[in-house]
């Protein structure tokens, strides 16, 4: 379904946005839609990046934890013996 709306804005707003339109090829519709899309985007990334800030402050990596990924960084994957068939 399409829906038609119709919006105000400043003039000076409305000429750059009918230039960089027209330098993208685009016609009115397209182009806003773009930008609400790309705007809606970086919403939702923004969103999920403070709520994976909002996990790790809720539940912080415990010392072991920062310890085995500080010597896997080092060292690669350590293995542990009483899993023989693990592969290496």
């Amino acid at each position: 379904m399409i829906r038609r709306i119709a919006i105000s804005m400043p003039e000076p707003m409305y000429l750059d946005m009918e230039r960089a339109r027209d330098v993208a090829g685009k016609d009115r519709s397209a182009w806003v839609q773009e930008a609400i899309a790309d705007r809606l985007e970086r919403e939702r990334k923004a969103a999920d990046i403070a709520a994976y800030i909002r996990g790790y402050q809720l539940h912080p990596e415990t010392e072991e934890e920062m310890l085995e990924a500080d010597a896997w960084l080092r060292h690669g994957p350590v293995y542990d013996d009483d899993w023989p068939e693990a592969s290496r």
